[in-house]
């Protein structure tokens, strides 16, 4: 009795780890389109200020310097936790 309840726990470990195998698989390619909507999104953003002829430097700096900032800390912490520098690049095209 003992063994075959063994037997049936390891079975159930075996499919408990198949399965977290999985969504640890499909969180990481949820993220990663996360990630290049994200970035899509904000590359949008970005064409369209800086092409608005209505906006001063003053303006788009308001706009965009919560941006720089998030992106500045997003630098500090990568940095910090020893990876290097950020691999976030986000560029408005030329005027």
């Amino acid at each position: 009795m003992h063994v075959s309840a063994g037997r049936e726990l390891g079975e159930v470990e075996v499919q408990r780890t198949q399965l977290a195998k999985e969504d640890k698989t499909q969180s990481v390619a949820s993220l990663g389109k996360a990630r290049l909507s994200w970035i899509g999104a904000v590359n949008s953003v970005l064409y369209v200020v800086e092409r608005e002829t209505g906006f001063t430097d003053a303006d788009r700096h308001r706009l965009l310097e919560p941006l720089e900032t998030a992106l500045a800390k997003a630098e500090a912490k990568k940095k910090a936790k020893g990876k290097g520098t950020a691999e976030i690049e986000i560029e408005a095209e030329p005027e």
